[in-house]
C-alpha cells in the first residue's frame, strides 16, 4: 500500500468543531494514587496433544478481569489463529494466573481492562512445507492474475491442511488480505491485517520483515480511522511509534484531527458486527454512549474500563455514562445471531 492513501482521510476527518477552552486545575492537587496489578503467577498454555502429533502453531487473544484478590475471572476470547481447541488451553491457563491487585488510594480494587495474546509455538515455524509451498505459489499467481475465485480456492485449501505452522499461519493470513482487498471487502481486508499482525512474529525470520509491518500497520491505521474506530487507530500509532518511528511523523497530523474530533460534539456511529466470538467488542474514545437501529435481541452489556466494570440492564432508548476516572473502557455486546445495531458515542 502506498503511503499517499492516507490523504483519504483527510476528506473524511474535516471539517472539525470548535472546543470551548476551560481554565487548567493546579498541577499539585493530587486526586488519586493509583498502582497497576502485577503479575505473579503465570500459567503457560498446555498444548493439545493432537497439534503436537499435527505440528500446528496458533495463537489466542483474550480479554480479562483481575479482581481485588488478584485472581483472573471473566476470561473473553478476542481472537485467535489455529485450532479452537488453543482458544479452551489459553483460557484454562489464563484462570489460574494470579496478581498482585491494583489499588487505588491503598484499597484494592478490580482491574477489569486486560487482554493478552499466547502463542502457541513448536519451535519448527521457520520451514515452510512442500504442499503448502506448492499452494502458496499458485496463490501468487492467481494474484497476480487477478483470478480472486482462484485465489479464494487455494485458501481452503490451505486451510483444508489443518496443520499449519506459524510460518505458514502468517502467509495464508497474508495472502486472505490480497483476496479481500481484490474483492472491495474493507472489513474482511481489516479482519485480515489484524490476524496478520497477531501472526507476524515469525517475520523475524522472514527476510522481507521490515517492510511488511509499516504496510500492516498503515493499512490497520486508515480503515479504523475512516470507519471511526478513533481509539483503536490511536493505539496503532502507538504501534507506529514503538515499531516504525520513521513513520510518525506522516501520521501525526491525522492523529491530532482524531484528538480533536473526540473533543467535539460530533457523534460517532459504529455499526455492529457480531464476532465469532459470538461478543461485539468495542473500544470507546469516549465516556458517553447509546444505542439506536436495534435489529434483534441485546441479551447482555458489559463495559470494561481500566478501573471498573459494570453489567448493564439494556434499553435502546437509554444512554450510558461512564465516570471518567474508570480510566479507559472497553463496551462487551452480548446478542442473538442476525442482531444489528448502531453504538453512536457522545459529549456531554
Amino acid at each position: 500500500m502506498k503511503l499517499k492513501q492516507i490523504l483519504i482521510l483527510s476528506l473524511l476527518l474535516s471539517p472539525l468543531n470548535a472546543v470551548a477552552e476551560s481554565t487548567p486545575e493546579p498541577l499539585s492537587r493530587l486526586i488519586e494514587s493509583y498502582k497497576q496489578a502485577t503479575p505473579v503467577k503465570r500459567v503457560p498454555p498446555k498444548y493439545p496433544r493432537s497439534k503436537v502429533k499435527r505440528g500446528q502453531d496458533g495463537w489466542v487473544q483474550l480479554s480479562f478481569v483481575i479482581d481485588e484478590e488478584g485472581k483472573v475471572k471473566d476470561v473473553v476470547p478476542i481472537d485467535h489463529g489455529g485450532s479452537g481447541l488453543f482458544v479452551k488451553s489459553a483460557i484454562r491457563a489464563v484462570e489460574q494466573w494470579q496478581y498482585e491487585p491494583a489499588t487505588a488510594n491503598g484499597e484494592a480494587i478490580e482491574q477489569c481492562s486486560n487482554s493478552v495474546q499466547l502463542d502457541f509455538s513448536l519451535g519448527n515455524g521457520a520451514v515452510v512445507g512442500k504442499r503448502f509451498n506448492s499452494l502458496f505459489r499458485k496463490a501468487q499467481k492467481a494474484s497476480d492474475e487477478k483470478d480472486y475465485q482462484e485465489l479464494s480456492t487455494i485458501i481452503e485449501q490451505m486451510d483444508a491442511l489443518k496443520s499449519l505452522n506459524r510460518t505458514e499461519l502468517f502467509w495464508r493470513n497474508f495472502t486472505s488480505i490480497t483476496l479481500h482487498r481484490g474483492l472491495q471487502q474493507p472489513k474482511k481486508t481489516y479482519l485480515a491485517v489484524k490476524r496478520t499482525l497477531a501472526s507476524s512474529s515469525v517475520l523475524e525470520t522472514i527476510r522481507q520483515g521490515k517492510d511488511i509491518i509499516p504496510m500492516l500497520l498503515k493499512e490497520k491505521f486508515i480503515y479504523e480511522a475512516e470507519n471511526e474506530l478513533y481509539a483503536k487507530a490511536l493505539n496503532t500509532f502507538k504501534s507506529i511509534e514503538k515499531q516504525v518511528p520513521s513513520l510518525v511523523q506522516n501520521f501525526q497530523p491525522f492523529v491530532e484531527q482524531i484528538n480533536e474530533i473526540v473533543k467535539s460534539d460530533r457523534l460517532i456511529a459504529i455499526d455492529a458486527e457480531k464476532s465469532e466470538s459470538g461478543v461485539w467488542i468495542h473500544e470507546l474514545a469516549r465516556n458517553q454512549f447509546a444505542f439506536n437501529n436495534l435489529e434483534g435481541d441485546i441479551h447482555k452489556l458489559e463495559v470494561r474500563c481500566d478501573r471498573k466494570r459494570s453489567v448493564f440492564t439494556f434499553d435502546i432508548n437509554s444512554s450510558w455514562q461512564i465516570p471518567e476516572s474508570w480510566g479507559q473502557c472497553t463496551v462487551f455486546v452480548d446478542t442473538a445471531n442476525n442482531t444489528k445495531f448502531t453504538l453512536v458515542e457522545m459529549n456531554s
